[in-house]
């Protein structure tokens, strides 16, 4: 299993830290005795362990910075030239529902007064398009520093 604290939405962990995360078991089946991280990248940018994992975490980080990126692109737009809440969906028609592009689509097609109430529409927007600057900002500030990662 992959999985990174940043696209977790949450804090990166730092060095001598530790996170509880639940475990994905079989139903009826036992619960794991150990889990072993092969991989990871501290808050600090240090990375560690095997390096065809610290690029496969590198690597779904660039793509979700490139979701984040392409959706504040978007959300920016929409802001700029003032669209309406059918606007925004009518531009998202061409889009792929997945990630960041699905949130949007979700919290437009699901709150129908966003059509009657532009402040309410331009309110929202402007929370997505926070959000996602936020994430897209943490995951840049996360680079790891340069050089290969320690084989422990």
């Amino acid at each position: 299993m992959v999985w990174d604290a940043l696209l977790q939405n949450e804090s990166a962990i730092e060095p001598g830290a530790s996170v509880l995360q639940h475990l994905v078991h079989a139903v009826e089946g036992p619960l794991p005795d150990k889990v072993e991280v092969i991989a990871g990248i501290w808050a600090d940018g240090e990375a560690f362990g095997q390096p065809t994992w610290v690029k496969t975490i590198l690597a779904n980080r660039a793509m979700r910075a490139l979701e984040y990126d392409r959706a504040s692109t978007f959300l920016k737009q929409g802001l700029e030239q003032n669209w309406n809440r059918d606007q925004f969906i009518q531009a998202l028609n061409d889009k792929p529902n997945s990630g960041s592009i699905h949130v949007i689509r979700s919290t437009l097609m699901g709150n129908p007064e966003l059509a009657k109430k532009p402040e309410l529409l331009r309110r929202e927007v402007q929370m997505m398009l926070d959000s996602f600057t936020q994430k897209l900002d943490r995951l840049r500030d996360a680079t790891p520093r340069a050089g290969e990662p320690d084989e422990k």
